[in-house]
């Protein structure tokens, strides 16, 4: 897994969120990223008429849960240091 290196706390807020209660991945930081195989099965007529159950991979946009975690760490260790400076005044 990589460790997120970088300003955690901005990225984070540019995720949004989309009305069907899904990540909207446009938003999502490049470092969150990956894609993923995706199985997609359909049945079909063949050319006899006869029905036929086919599957397929297909490559879509996903995020890296690693990846999270590891941003998600720095920005954790982000507030913290806000919070320590706010402290010590």
């Amino acid at each position: 897994m990589a460790h997120y290196f970088g300003d955690a706390l901005s990225e984070i807020k540019k995720i949004k969120g989309k009305a069907d209660g899904h990540l909207d991945f446009d938003t999502m930081p490049v470092f969150a990223k990956k894609m993923q195989e995706k199985a997609i099965s359909k049945v079909i007529k063949n050319k006899d008429g006869k029905e036929e159950f086919i599957s397929e991979i297909v490559m879509e946009e996903g995020r890296d849960l690693g990846a999270m975690i590891s941003m998600l760490t720095v920005a954790v260790q982000q507030l913290l240091e806000r919070i320590e400076i706010l402290e010590k005044k």
